[in-house]
């Protein structure tokens, strides 16, 4: 905001957004780590999180379930027309033990394309697998006091638009 820049965080993971607005620490390179996922601290380590800055607004737009559903639905059938199978395919060709397969999508579509699922068992696992992923990431960010919900886009336009304006008045002392 100092520079002119209006900074936009849109759509990431729960654990990355706070880590950018909360400046999470991810465990030292002599550090004790979590045997699951060795970048991150083990889990007895004590967390330390700051205070969400002044200058930050979070927004966050609600949609029911089934349309959450039927969007990554549509996501899906988006990619696969778009050549995520050969992608797919080449990956596992590549990297066949590569932990970046285990995502939900590279999943799916991997256990297809290793003929143990037909395309529309691998499409409805990939379906399944994002939609408990969307779950789990409503969950993660419903725990954040700071956001500020509405289930209409231009309510949330109206909230930005009011903090810009409280914002650029305390830069300019009014």
């Amino acid at each position: 905001l100092g520079a002119g820049k209006l900074p936009i965080l849109v759509g990431c993971i729960g654990l990355y957004f706070d880590a950018v607005l909360y400046d999470y620490q991810f465990s030292p390179e002599k550090g004790a780590k979590d045997s699951k996922n060795p970048r991150h601290l083990a889990p007895d380590t004590p967390r330390r999180r700051s205070e969400l800055r002044s200058n930050t607004c979070i927004v966050g737009l609600q949609r029911p379930v089934e349309q959450t559903k039927e969007r990554i639905s549509h996501r899906v059938d988006a990619m696969l027309e778009a050549g995520f199978i050969k992608e797919v395919t080449e990956l596992v060709k590549s990297y066949p033990r590569s932990r970046a397969l285990d995502a939900t999508s590279y999943k799916a579509i991997r256990q297809y394309v290793e003929g143990r699922l037909t395309l529309d068992q691998a499409k409805k696992l990939f379906t399944q697998n994002d939609t408990q992923l969307a779950k789990r990431q409503r969950t993660w960010f419903r725990r954040n006091k700071a956001i500020v919900w509405s289930s209409s886009s231009d309510q949330l336009i109206d909230v930005v638009s009011e903090f810009m304006k409280t914002q650029q008045n305390e830069r300019h002392g009014a």
